[in-house]
């Protein structure tokens, strides 16, 4: 999904995407394949014009299944449901307030947590580290988002201050990734290595064919001067 979008006979024409809810809670839901395939075609370009290695692909890492937990499951009960949930959560607040990721109790969940790949992967065919993005790697670090809309460049609104926050504890280098850059400096110079973990949570029709919800979660960024995974905190089966 970092090349290319799901085959279109499975995604339903009335698909809902929803990036972040999480992490940015005031990122607007998404509906209609048009409009889904339009963002995620620019989440791809964006990563792999500024981020990531255009070669990179997405590892999974655990696939898990869960039954509907309402017990009966209609195309309808799902089609209402899902209605009814955008709705409740079309505000801020009420987002912000959600505990569960998925939306329906009658829809199949299908959760693939993933990452991308590390250094000296098969996938980047020699084509240098993680970081080699098609225009330059791009660094979040002393990234000021109010520069980038517009306004009469007084205090930024409390949604830019919000994004600021939230960008800087999921997406920025945690402290101690930093503190392992900084012991790396002195030593020979390696390149940046970077890898964005993070789960899709499939939801399913009644008849499980086509896909009715899209959720992209759980998002966080890893950069390491470390090829290994050893050096990113992943575990050996990661």
């Amino acid at each position: 999904m970092l090349r290319e979008l799901l085959p279109e006979e499975c995604v339903s024409k009335d698909i809902i995407l929803r990036v972040l809810p999480h992490q940015l809670t005031k990122l607007p839901t998404i509906k209609g394949y048009l409009l889904y395939s339009t963002a995620l075609r620019t989440l791809q370009l964006g990563l792999t014009s500024f981020y990531l290695n255009p070669h990179a692909r997405f590892h999974i890492t655990n696939i898990k299944v869960d039954e509907p937990t309402s017990s009966m499951s209609s195309d309808e009960l799902v089609n209402l449901s899902l209605d009814d949930n955008i709705i409740e959560n079309s505000t801020p607040l009420a987002a912000s307030e959600m505990t569960g990721q998925a939306i329906s109790n009658y829809t199949t969940k299908v959760t693939v947590k993933w990452r991308t790949c590390l250094g000296g992967c098969p996938h980047l065919k020699n084509s240098g580290s993680t970081t080699s993005a098609k225009m330059g790697s791009f660094s979040f670090e002393n990234f000021d988002i109010s520069k980038m809309l517009p306004g009469d460049g007084t205090q930024p609104s409390a949604l830019i201050h919000e994004a600021q926050s939230r960008l800087s504890s999921s997406f920025l280098r945690k402290d101690h990734e930093q503190q392992k850059m900084k012991m790396a400096s002195s030593s020979p110079a390696k390149h940046l290595e970077r890898v964005i973990t993070g789960i899709f949570i499939f939801e399913l029709n009644a008849e499980n064919d086509h896909i009715v919800v899209l959720t992209i979660d759980n998002c966080d960024v890893l950069e390491s001067r470390e090829t290994d995974l050893e050096g990113f905190g992943f575990a050996p089966q990661a």
